[in-house]
C-alpha cells in the first residue's frame, strides 16, 4: 500500500495563527501575521525533517509532531479553559506550570506508543490530512471574503496617494511633536478614581511654558476612534453611514490613522514625517513616514499569540521586556530627534500609562503578575498609578532635552486618546464591557484626558479648558500657517468594541 504524503503537520502548524487572524480581522493587518506564520511553518519544517532523519518514518513523525503543535498553540487556550471551570467549580487552582507538566507527560506518553507500534497509520495519516486541510481552508475562505468584501464595499472611499511637494526652505519652521500617552487621564478623574494627585507633573509642565487643558475630554472612547479624529481635524461618525452602524471592522479608521490630513497638509509645507512603531495594529508602521523608528518586533497580535501557546510561559520575558524596549526606545529616540536638518512632524504613540504594568514608579521592572492590555488591569489602580509616575519623570526628562536643544522652539502636543476605564464592568472573559447605557462616572472616567500644549510665540489666550484633539491641529495650522479653519464645538461620543460605528452624544452629559 502506498503511503498518503504527510500534510498535516504543516496545515496544523499555520491554523491556529490564521484562526487568531479570523478571529481579530476587523482589527488587525494580515502584515502583522505573516512573520509568525512563516517562523511556525520554517520551524515545523525543519522539526520535521530532523525527526525523519532520526526515526526514518515520516508518518509516525508526522502523527506526533501535529499533536505537539496542537498542545504547543493552543496551550494558553488550555490554561484559560481550565482556570474558569476551576473558579466556577472552587475548586484548588492549577498553576499553568502544572498544565504544561500534564501536556508534556501526555506528547511523551502517545509519542511513544506511536513509534513503538507496529500498526499502518496510513488511514490516521489520510483522517488527519482531511482535518488539517478542511480547517485551514475555512479560515482562508472567511479571511478571503472578509477583505473581498472590504475591497468592494470600501474601493470607493479610500483616499488616493497624492505626490508632495518638496519645499526646500524650511529652516524657520518649528518642529512638531505629536506625543500620544495612551489612558493618560485628567488630572481631576486621576484624584477623583485613583486618589492620585498629580499636580507636581502638571505644576512642571506649566513652568515650563505649557497649556493644560484641565476639562479636556477625547472626542470618542477608543483609540482606533479617537486618532482618526484628530488626525483628520474632524468628527468621524459618518463612518456609520459608511461602514454600517453594526460593522466591526476597522479597516477604513485604520487607513485613516496612516493616510492622515494632518500628514498630507505638513508634507506639502516641507515638513518630514518621522513615526515610531508604537506595537499597536495601526500605529506600529507608516508606509508614508519617511522615517520610521522601532526597536525589533512588536505589535498587539504577536503579544495575543504568544499568550495563547506555550510561549506564554515565558511571557514575562517575550511580552514585559518587549513593552518595555519600546516604550524605552521610543522616550530615549524622541529626545535625538532634533538633530536631523529641516522641519520635522514626529509622531509618537506611546502605550503608557496604559496597561500592560510594565514598568515601576522608578523604571523598575514589574512582577509581571498580569501583561493583560485591558479588562481587570484598568482595576490594579496601584499598578496604573505607578506606571503613570514612570511615564511623567520620562516626559519632564524628554521635555527638558526637546527645548534645550532644538534651534528653533518646537511645538509640543501631549494628548491622551483616552482616559482610564477603572468603573467599567467586566464581562465573563474577563474583559471590559461597554455597557449600552453607562452611568455618567464611567463616561466622566474615560472621556476625561491630559491635553498639554507647547506653542511658542503664541499666547495662551488662543486657547481654552475645554479644548478637545479634534481641534488641536485646526488651531495650530491657523497660528502657525494661517489657515483659515473654523474651530468645531468640542463634543463627545460613546461607542462599544461590539458596536464601534453606532455613536451617541453624550457631550451634556460630561457637563
Amino acid at each position: 500500500m502506498n503511503k498518503s504524503f504527510v500534510i498535516h503537520p504543516f496545515l496544523f502548524s499555520l491554523f491556529p495563527v490564521l484562526a487568531l487572524f479570523s478571529y481579530n480581522i476587523y482589527q488587525t493587518e494580515f502584515s502583522e501575521v505573516l512573520p509568525p506564520l512563516v517562523v511556525i511553518l520554517i520551524t515545523t519544517i525543519m522539526i520535521n525533517l530532523l525527526l525523519i532523519f532520526i526515526f526514518k518514518d515520516s508518518q509516525k513523525i508526522g502523527i506526533c509532531i501535529s499533536i505537539f503543535l496542537i498542545l504547543f498553540l493552543s496551550y494558553g487556550y488550555f490554561c484559560e479553559i481550565i482556570s474558569v471551570h476551576i473558579i466556577i467549580g472552587k475548586l484548588i487552582i492549577i498553576a499553568p506550570v502544572y498544565i504544561f507538566v500534564i501536556c508534556i507527560l501526555f506528547l511523551f506518553i502517545v509519542s511513544y506508543f506511536i513509534i513503538k507500534t507496529q500498526k499502518n497509520l496510513n488511514n490516521i495519516t489520510k483522517i488527519l490530512n482531511i482535518i488539517s486541510f478542511i480547517l485551514v481552508l475555512m479560515q482562508m475562505l472567511y479571511i478571503g471574503l472578509y477583505e473581498l468584501t472590504e475591497l468592494f464595499s470600501y474601493n470607493n472611499n479610500s483616499e488616493e496617494i497624492i505626490e508632495y511637494k518638496n519645499i526646500k526652505n524650511t529652516k524657520d519652521l518649528h518642529d512638531i511633536y505629536y506625543i500620544i500617552l495612551d489612558g493618560y487621564a485628567r488630572a481631576d478623574n486621576l484624584k477623583e478614581f485613583y486618589n492620585f494627585d498629580n499636580h507636581n507633573f502638571i505644576d512642571y509642565l506649566l513652568k515650563k511654558g505649557f497649556y493644560v487643558a484641565s476639562k479636556s475630554n477625547s472626542n470618542y472612547i477608543s483609540t482606533f476612534m479617537s486618532l482618526p479624529s484628530s488626525l483628520n481635524m474632524e468628527y468621524i461618525n459618518y463612518l456609520s453611514d459608511v461602514a454600517g452602524e453594526h460593522s466591526k471592522e476597522r479597516i477604513l479608521p485604520h487607513n485613516m490613522i496612516k493616510k492622515n490630513k494632518i500628514v498630507k497638509i505638513l508634507k506639502s509645507k516641507g515638513y518630514k514625517f518621522i513615526h515610531f512603531n508604537s506595537g499597536y495594529g495601526p500605529t506600529s508602521s507608516n508606509e508614508y513616514a519617511d522615517l520610521q523608528l522601532q526597536s525589533g518586533y512588536n505589535n498587539e497580535f504577536s503579544t495575543v499569540l504568544i499568550r495563547s501557546t506555550m510561549l506564554r510561559l515565558g511571557e514575562k520575558y517575550l511580552v514585559q521586556n518587549r513593552f518595555r524596549k519600546t516604550i524605552l526606545y521610543t522616550f530615549s529616540e524622541l529626545s535625538e530627534l532634533h538633530k536631523i536638518k529641516g522641519a520635522k512632524f514626529i509622531f509618537a504613540h506611546i502605550i503608557a500609562p496604559h496597561p500592560p504594568y510594565v514598568f515601576g514608579r522608578n523604571g523598575e521592572s514589574t512582577s509581571g503578575k498580569t501583561l493583560r492590555m485591558h479588562g481587570e488591569a484598568w482595576k490594579e489602580k496601584e499598578e496604573y498609578i505607578n506606571q503613570l509616575i514612570f511615564v511623567n519623570k520620562k516626559v519632564e526628562v524628554l521635555v527638558d532635552k526637546i527645548l534645550s536643544k532644538s534651534d528653533i522652539p518646537p511645538i509640543i502636543i501631549l494628548q491622551a486618546d483616552h482616559g482610564t476605564a477603572s468603573t467599567f464592568p467586566i464581562d465573563t472573559n474577563e474583559e471590559i464591557n461597554f455597557p449600552v447605557n453607562p452611568k455618567d462616572e464611567l463616561l466622566r472616567e474615560r472621556f476625561g484626558i491630559l491635553n498639554a500644549y507647547y506653542l511658542p510665540g503664541k499666547k495662551e489666550d488662543c486657547l481654552y479648558d475645554s479644548i478637545s484633539p479634534v481641534n488641536t491641529f485646526r488651531l495650530i495650522f491657523n497660528l502657525y500657517f494661517n489657515m483659515n479653519y473654523k474651530l468645531v464645538e468640542d463634543r463627545c461620543f460613546y461607542s462599544s468594541y461590539v458596536l464601534p460605528f453606532k455613536f451617541i452624544d453624550v457631550t451634556d452629559k460630561l457637563k
